[in-house]
């Protein structure tokens, strides 16, 4: 299924049990610090957040502002010789709201440009036209550029960090 907003959502096998897992998580998730400060901070490039359980809700720690950096939700489960990590990612549940409502107005202002006002040549009404198309473009332009190259960090990380394979959705 297709989804309107970015999104990752996934499973890896590591042959490590899932309290084995569950402890190395815990090593390289610190609590989430509110940063202050506007400038850009040095980080060690790990994750913010919790591990309750055997779940966590984690994202990267970046040192820099990313509204659309992925939110790892994630549970460990055992599963035969080692253990599966059932993970999701999504934008902060406030950008996403945002983003809706943005790229909706958006797409309104478009349509009423487009196939309620009346038609001319001038290149006012071409403008009106044109830049609504534009807004919603670069709407979903900013959200892939800073959703999907973070997402792949972080999956990368995890499937490295676990020596973990991906399981098929299919299976």
């Amino acid at each position: 299924m297709i989804s309107l907003l970015p999104q990752r959502d996934f499973e890896l096998f590591s042959p490590l049990r899932a309290e084995e897992a569950l402890g190395l998580l815990s090593g390289f998730v610190k609590p989430i610090e509110r940063r202050e400060s506007r400038k850009p901070e040095p980080t060690d490039g790990r994750f913010q957040g919790v591990v309750r359980g055997n779940h966590f809700e984690i994202r990267r720690d970046i040192g820099y502002r990313n509204s659309f950096l992925p939110f790892i939700h994630g549970v460990i489960l055992p599963s035969g010789k080692g253990s599966v990590m059932q993970i999701e990612m999504r934008m902060h549940p406030a950008a996403r709201r945002f983003l809706l409502a943005w790229l909706g107005a958006v797409l309104l202002c478009f349509l009423l440009f487009t196939f309620v006002m009346p038609s001319g040549d001038t290149f006012s009404t071409l403008l009106l036209r044109i830049i609504p198309f534009f807004m919603l473009a670069f709407g979903v332009f900013i959200t892939i550029i800073g959703f999907y190259p973070e997402a792949k960090i972080a999956q990368e990380f995890l499937r490295d960090t676990f020596r973990a394979s991906e399981l098929d959705p299919r299976e």
